[in-house]
C-alpha cells in the first residue's frame, strides 16, 4: 500500500515539477536519468570515474559532471543523454557552477586547491585560480559577477570576481566549510560548516558573517527555495534534511531521509526538494507544502550530485 501510495503521488506531480533529474553515482561511474513523473530511473549514463558535483547550463542542453576520480567534466548532451566530451580540469574536481548566461563553468578542484574556468562555447580551460585548501562547494551570485567557493581544509570561503578571474576577498571561518547557496536576489551567502554544525549567514555586500544557524550533525548540501523563504539543508550524519525559516534565521522542520544525505536541490516552482542519500542508493522527494518525503527512488551506487531538467 505504502508503495502505491508513493507511485500515485508520482504520478500527480504537476507539470511545473523538474521532468528528469541526472544523478550521478560515484561509485559506479555513471550518472542516472530519473523520470519524475514515473518515479523510476530510466537511463544510465557513463561518464568519468567517482562523479560528484554537477550543473546544468541555462538552456538546459548540457550537463556538466565533475568526475573527482579522472580529473575531468563530463558534457552530457541533454536531448540524446550521451557524452560529448571530457574536459580536463585539475585534480580532483568537485563541484561545478555556470554562469546565468551560460558563457563560463567553473569547477573546484579538491586536491589542487584550484579553480578551473571553461568557456562553454569552445570547450577549453581559459583560466585557473588558486583558493584556499580543498574547495568543495561553489555557487555563483545570480547577476553572475562573484563566484563564492568553500574550502574545507583552511576553513574559508573565497569571493572570486568573474570578471579578472581573480580572488577578490577571502572569508575566514573554523575548518569545514562544505557547500554554498546563494539566496535569489544575491544579497545573502550560505555556507555549510560540516564541523560546527551550522550553517553560516555572509552578506555579500560587506563578507562579513552576520549569523550562524544551528542544524544537524555534519551539514553538506543546501539549496534554498526560489521564493526566498525557506533553506534546505542535508545533513550527512544525521539522516535528516532541516527546513529554516530564511526571515527567523532558524530551524522550523526537520524531514527524516535516507543515510548520509549529501546534495540537495528545489524545484524551480519550489513545490519539491530532491536529496540524494549516498549509502542508502536512494533520491528523496520532499512534498514542500507538508515538509514530507513523498516518494523514494532507487538509483546507482554512492549517488552524490543532481541537476534538473524540465
Amino acid at each position: 500500500m505504502k508503495k502505491l501510495y508513493f507511485c500515485l503521488l508520482a504520478f500527480l506531480l504537476p507539470l511545473s515539477a523538474a521532468e528528469k533529474i541526472y544523478v550521478s553515482n560515484a561509485d559506479t561511474g555513471t550518472v542516472d536519468v530519473v523520470d519524475i513523473a514515473k518515479d523510476t530511473m530510466i537511463e544510465r549514463i557513463p561518464v568519468g570515474h567517482s562523479p560528484a558535483g554537477m550543473a546544468a547550463t541555462p538552456d538546459q542542453k548540457r550537463i556538466y559532471v565533475a568526475d573527482l576520480g579522472s580529473n575531468t567534466v563530463s558534457v552530457i548532451e541533454t536531448p540524446e543523454n550521451i557524452v560529448s566530451l571530457r574536459i580536463t580540469v585539475g585534480n580532483g574536481p568537485r563541484d561545478v557552477a555556470i554562469t546565468p548566461d551560460g558563457e563560463y563553468v567553473y569547477v573546484t578542484n579538491s586536491t589542487d586547491s584550484t579553480v578551473s574556468v571553461i568557456k562553454e562555447e569552445t570547450s577549453q580551460v581559459v583560466a585557473t585560480i588558486v583558493v584556499g585548501t580543498d574547495p568543495m562547494g561553489i555557487a555563483i551570485t545570480p547577476n553572475g559577477r562573484w563566484a563564492y567557493v568553500a574550502s574545507f581544509f583552511s576553513g574559508s570561503i573565497s569571493m572570486i570576481d568573474t570578471e579578472k578571474n581573480v580572488v577578490a576577498d577571502t572569508i575566514e571561518r573554523e575548518r569545514g566549510p562544505d557547500q554554498i547557496a546563494i539566496s535569489p536576489y544575491g544579497r545573502e551567502v550560505y555556507a555549510t560548516n560540516a564541523e560546527s554544525n551550522t550553517v553560516d549567514v555572509i552578506d555579500s555586500f560587506t563578507n562579513a558573517v552576520t549569523d550562524s544557524i544551528p542544524v544537524g550533525n555534519a551539514p553538506a548540501g543546501i539549496a534554498i527555495s526560489p521564493n526566498n523563504k525557506r533553506m534546505y539543508v542535508a545533513n550527512s550524519q544525521g539522516e535528516s534534511v532541516n527546513v529554516i525559516d530564511v526571515a527567523k534565521k532558524k530551524a522550523i522542520a526537520t524531514i527524516p531521509v535516507g543515510v548520509c544525505p549529501l546534495c540537495v536541490h528545489a524545484s524551480p516552482d519550489g513545490l519539491w526538494v530532491y536529496i540524494v542519500n549516498c549509502e542508502s542508493e536512494t533520491l528523496s522527494v520532499i512534498d514542500t507544502a507538508r515538509n514530507a518525503v513523498v516518494a523514494t527512488i532507487k538509483v546507482g551506487s554512492g549517488p552524490r550530485g543532481i541537476a534538473l531538467i524540465k
